[in-house]
């Protein structure tokens, strides 16, 4: 695939996300979620990153901004050269993966670099704590997960992955129920 083939696609997608994010705020929508899950430093180069995939989902946030509604940036796969460049686009918040990738998604040092410029995502790992861990597991993630996160005070939990098929519906009430009563005490 030629470059210049890819950028025209790519501008023809972005014009036609765009046409939706408008289309949202005509009904009423007070947010999007913008998913990044093709253009990590595991998949592609900075230099790449730069020039297919940050231009494209930057115009994205910034005409959500523009409609009106806030905008959560969601990017899978390896961040740690290019989460500034994120942060930099603007989000209203970004979450992240979690790390049983083994990338070093730390929400430690997440959390400080993002500095409190967006909201950050907690990355809760959807499998090891959620699926299979108990609830002592559980609740000790959501209280290293908040202390994080209260740091810069702008910090909502969540998973870094979806909710697999094996996971009970009554263990995922379970999760929200213990987020909200730790949540409640930070």
């Amino acid at each position: 695939m030629s470059p210049d083939w890819a950028e025209r696609a790519l501008e023809r997608n972005t014009r036609a996300s765009i046409e939706l994010v408008k289309a949202y705020a005509e009904v009423g929508v007070d947010g999007i979620w913008h998913e990044c899950t093709y253009s990590s430093r595991d998949m592609i180069s900075l230099a790449h990153f730069s020039r297919f995939a940050a231009p494209y989902t930057g115009r994205l946030i910034r005409e959500t901004a523009t409609a009106g509604m806030k905008s959560v940036l969601y990017f899978t796969g390896d961040v740690s050269d290019r989460l500034e460049d994120l942060v930099g686009m603007n989000p209203t918040c970004i979450a992240l993966e979690e790390d049983k990738k083994q990338y070093g998604l730390e929400l430690g040092w997440i959390d400080e670099a993002v500095g409190g410029r967006a909201c950050l995502l907690g990355n809760v790992d959807a499998v090891g704590v959620l699926q299979d861990g108990t609830p002592d597991e559980i609740g000790a993630e959501l209280d290293r997960q908040f202390e994080i996160g209260r740091r810069n005070g702008s910090f909502m939990m969540s998973l870094g992955s979806p909710v697999t098929p094996s996971t009970p519906i009554a263990k995922v009430a379970d999760f929200i129920e213990l987020a909200r009563e730790r949540s409640a005490a930070v």
